[in-house]
């Protein structure tokens, strides 16, 4: 599930790459049409609106190049905070692991020890009660990250799905969703 997810992740960081490194080579045949017009101040004068709105379009490239940056950097952000968490969920898997084998002993000791004897001595009471109260706890915790872990993958899906549309509307939406997924990632992390 959470390969998936990074995998997801991955894809839109190259593709977003690939429109960065596209968008620049715009902004240097921009800039060299400029610097063709410039060189040329008979033809420069005669055409200064097409300069200006060349330059325009080179500013507005390189600004949306600029936000298209910051987005990346986010994005790996994100990414390397979900590998992070998905390998947390692994760990806490692995003590669910641990403390459902120590209840097993725990309760082999206690059946080798009813046979052996009619009454099962305090301390063992006390050790089969902590283990069944860890092994409870654990599913519990299992059970939140799982859940935050399901949240989290469906805002990066609605991020994807928004981030397809690009519109002006959408933008306020996934800006909303991705301070989701940073809170999120952060109880993750919390536990």
């Amino acid at each position: 599930q959470n390969s998936g997810g990074a995998k997801d992740q991955q894809s839109q960081l190259d593709a977003l790459g690939a429109q960065i490194a596209t968008r620049e080579t715009t902004i240097k045949e921009l800039e060299r049409e400029l610097a063709e017009l410039k060189s040329n101040p008979s033809e420069s004068h005669a055409r200064s609106a097409e300069i200006v709105d060349l330059q325009a379009e080179a500013d507005e490239l390189r600004e949306a190049n600029q936000d298209m940056r910051s987005e990346l950097r986010d994005l790996r952000r994100q990414l390397w905070n979900a590998k992070e968490a998905a390998g947390k969920t692994s760990d806490l898997r692995s003590e669910l692991d641990q403390a459902k084998y120590a209840l097993e002993e725990e309760k082999k000791k206690a059946a080798a020890a009813a046979s052996a004897a009619p009454v099962v001595d305090e301390s063992t009471k006390k050790e089969l009660e902590s283990a069944r109260a860890e092994v409870v706890d654990m599913k519990k915790k299992i059970s939140e990250m799982e859940s935050l872990e399901d949240k989290l993958l469906e805002r990066e899906r609605t991020i994807a799905s928004l981030d397809e549309k690009k519109s002006a509307e959408n933008e306020a939406q996934i800006k909303v969703f991705q301070d989701e997924i940073a809170s999120l990632r952060q109880e993750i992390v919390t536990y």
